[in-house]
């Protein structure tokens, strides 16, 4: 019997829609392509242990959601995933978020305690496709004010990151 091979089309690779996703790109103190709503929460760069390129985002939380985001070309219908890498001391706070048409909802916060590299991941449905993007919160912890918060990497897709992804 004869047998038809049918061959697979290959995958496409993961595509972070983000830009700027390490923080490497600084424009008036400010990461390029992500906004910052805190005007009394510091907020600049440093080079002491990157986790991928020469510089981290730092924070330091004063309020008890203080939010860095970017909005994408938003793809109806699909699922977005999102991923974060954060490390911190004290209890600071920290957890990912997801905005869909306009809607924002997030994830569970994070308390950050041995200033390792930790990842957090959430994931939500898309509907319309229409202002949506990823969403970044801190909070300071309860009794230790102002302990920072450092953030190395930020992926948002409709696929997961690859597994070995952002090292």
């Amino acid at each position: 019997p004869s047998h038809d091979i049918l061959e697979a089309e290959p995958a496409s690779p993961a595509e972070n829609l983000l830009l700027n996703q390490f923080f490497e790109d600084w424009d008036s103190g400010l990461p390029v392509n992500w906004v910052w709503h805190e005007t009394l929460t510091r907020l600049g760069q440093d080079n002491a242990d990157p986790l991928i390129g020469q510089r981290n985002l730092w924070l330091r939380p004063i309020r008890s959601h203080n939010v860095l985001r970017q909005a994408i070309t938003g793809i109806p219908n699909s699922k977005y995933y999102a991923e974060i890498w954060v490390k911190g001391t004290d209890g600071v706070m920290a957890r990912v978020g997801i905005r869909v048409d306009g809607n924002n909802r997030y994830g569970e916060y994070l308390a950050l305690e041995n200033n390792e590299w930790t990842k957090i991941t959430w994931s939500r449905d898309s509907l319309n496709g229409e202002d949506d993007g990823i969403l970044i919160s801190v909070k300071e912890s309860v009794g230790h004010h102002r302990s920072p918060i450092y953030l190395g990497a930020a992926w948002f897709s409709t696929t997961p990151p690859p597994q070995n992804w952002p090292r």
